[in-house]
């Protein structure tokens, strides 16, 4: 399967998922994710796991195999960009139970070819531990914006976890044509729940 192809495919799944967020969990609620996370942690799966699990989840993401995927995914990560203007990066992290360990090849194409962290965790006696782990580490690759990713009600999931997969992105941008703020005006944004909160609208100058 062509390079062109393998993207286009990835985007069509981006535009599925997104799709089915909107009709059954957004459901008429305000929602920001990103379905590009979902794509990385599913490729994440799909290149630990074997058989029918790993068939699954490339005949979703309509990939012919996990050397292909990880090429994809690679060159996603690799889109990492910082520039006194631009900054845009992508992280991963992966916390695997103690009693657990990762076979080396996966652990380093974890390492090489997604830029994961990868830490062995305590899960069962020490799950606060972990959430402070996890929360610190998205609070790091967010740049502060993040920081908390697992609340203090999710210890019981954890103490019976023995993995979790985390993906980050950070975008911060500058306008390439800033506009003057005298050029705009305040008009009422009106919320799903019939509340409304200020919109800036730039009026043409």
């Amino acid at each position: 399967m062509e390079l062109g192809k393998s993207i286009e495919n990835q985007n069509d799944v981006v535009v599925r998922l997104t799709k089915h967020v909107i009709c059954t969990v957004a459901n008429g609620s305000n929602l920001v994710f990103s379905p590009t996370s979902i794509n990385v942690l599913l490729s994440l799966i799909a290149a630990g796991s074997s058989c029918v699990t790993k068939e699954q989840i490339l005949s979703f993401l309509m990939l012919p195999s996990t050397d292909h995927l990880n090429v994809i995914l690679a060159q996603i990560i690799d889109g990492s960009t910082e520039r006194s203007d631009l900054r845009l990066s992508i992280a991963n992290g992966v916390w695997i139970d103690k009693f657990f360990s990762l076979k080396p090849s996966f652990k380093a194409l974890l390492e090489n070819s997604y830029k994961a962290t990868c830490s062995q965790v305590d899960f069962a006696t020490k799950p606060s531990e972990v959430i402070d782990e996890v929360n610190t580490w998205a609070e790091v690759q967010t740049n502060g914006l993040i920081k908390q990713i697992l609340s203090r009600d999710s210890i019981d999931t954890i103490r019976s976890s023995t993995l979790v997969l985390a993906n980050a992105v950070y975008f911060k941008g500058a306008w390439s044509s800033k506009f003057d703020s005298n050029l705009t005006k305040d008009y009422d944004f009106h919320l799903l729940d019939g509340s409304t909160s200020i919109l800036y609208v730039r009026l043409s100058s």
